[in-house]
């Protein structure tokens, strides 16, 4: 007794016959037979089923329609399809790129640190700027979702694609180190960063700011260590290829019983970790063991008289000018802001010569930028401090 195959339409990979396109008013779409009149899906390739669906729908109309005319409606139909599938491409496509169009304006608010309403201000200054310039394009700029529960949701989803990529970056690195500083904002919350530098087996060096927690409570070094613990663990840091640790140099980082650093080494059981002291804190540090007081003293003493005073300031600029000078003012000098040292020192020595001709026609005692001991130091100052 013989078993009788089914037989399977996909495998017998009929062809479509040109010819049925003048007689039945059809044509290939892909793997389908579509009718040119009503745009129904013909379900097998094969003239027997093309003949029957013409036959049953449309005979009774088109069968009148013969010779050029016959070929010239075709046509006809032919392109009349071909329009309406670009019209639903087109359609795709422009719900594509107003989609990545509002993830590129919320990724901008984001970095601005503008509020996430301010994405509808800028939808509307879009649609005044479409009404003027192209308005064929306004359906775009309608397609656009700038709300703020949308630039809210685009700025977490882009905040996500970049923790994955860090996690895959990271995760090539051979060896890396950390860097930390904690300090206080204005509302009195305790910010501690976590900077990561790593290089892969390539020699791909790898720089990168990794997270950042806020800490409202104590901030000892167990407190910091629980929370890089939770950063490592978050990003699936690999401690084992920990190399280096660099800190502020404070005591609840580098204390030799509870800091940080003592606490963390315990908890990850990793030997040969470099502990270094943050270098823009070493120079810091350097700038008040070498003592060069009476410098900045003097430096600061001549600014502040320059700049405190506004007439004294209006003159100064004024004098700049008329000398052609490269620069037109003085920078000030904060301390707090103790990185804008080098700045000032090195506005300072540019235009000392400027500087001493204006303080002297005001009767001000500029001696000392006439003693070559004092400008030795000013020179080494200046120079220790700026980094081109």
């Amino acid at each position: 007794m013989s078993c009788s195959k089914k037989r399977k339409i996909d495998f017998e990979r009929r062809k479509f016959n040109n010819e049925w396109s003048i007689k039945y008013f059809v044509v290939q779409n892909h793997q389908d037979v579509v009718c040119l009149i009503c745009q129904d899906t013909v379900a097998v390739m094969k003239e027997f089923n093309i003949k029957r669906h013409y036959s049953t729908k449309h005979s009774a109309t088109y069968d009148t329609i013969v010779g050029q005319l016959r070929v010239d409606k075709v046509q006809q139909l032919k392109k009349s399809l071909s329009k309406q599938q670009q019209v639903f491409c087109s359609y795709k496509k422009d719900i594509e790129l107003a989609t990545k169009l509002s993830f590129k304006l919320s990724e901008a608010i984001a970095e601005k640190g503008k509020p996430f309403s301010d994405g509808e201000f800028i939808k509307n200054c879009l649609e005044i700027f479409i009404e003027n310039v192209s308005p064929e394009k306004k359906h775009l700029v309608d397609q656009i979702s700038l709300s703020r529960f949308t630039v809210a949701r685009r700025t977490d989803d882009l905040s996500k694609n970049i923790e994955v990529s860090l996690k895959e970056r990271i995760r090539k690195c051979s060896a890396f180190s950390i860097a930390l500083d904690e300090s206080t904002d204005l509302s009195d919350t305790a910010q501690l960063v976590v900077f990561i530098r790593g290089v892969t087996n390539e020699f791909e060096v790898i720089e990168e700011f990794l997270d950042m927690a806020s800490m409202k409570s104590t901030t000892t070094g167990q407190d910091i260590c629980e929370e890089v613990k939770k950063i490592t663990k978050k990003f699936e840091i690999d401690s084992s290829k920990l190399v280096g640790i660099t800190t502020d140099g404070a005591p609840s980082m580098v204390g030799k019983n509870n800091g940080f650093v003592k606490r963390f080494l315990d908890a990850i059981e990793t030997e040969n970790v470099l502990v270094s002291h943050c270098i823009i804190h070493q120079e810091n540090l350097c700038s008040k063991v070498l003592d060069f007081r009476d410098v900045m003293k003097n430096v600061v003493s001549c600014v502040n008289y320059i700049r405190a005073r506004g007439l004294n300031h209006r003159q100064f600029k004024s004098f700049m000018q008329e000398v052609n000078s490269d620069y037109p003012d003085v920078n000030y000098f904060c301390a707090v802001r103790w990185l804008s040292r080098a700045a000032t020192l090195k506005r300072f020595w540019s235009l000392k010569h400027d500087i001493q001709t204006f303080m002297e026609s005001k009767g001000q005692d500029v001696s000392f930028l006439k003693d070559e001991t004092w400008l030795n130091d000013f020179a080494f100052l200046t120079d220790i401090t700026f980094q081109n």
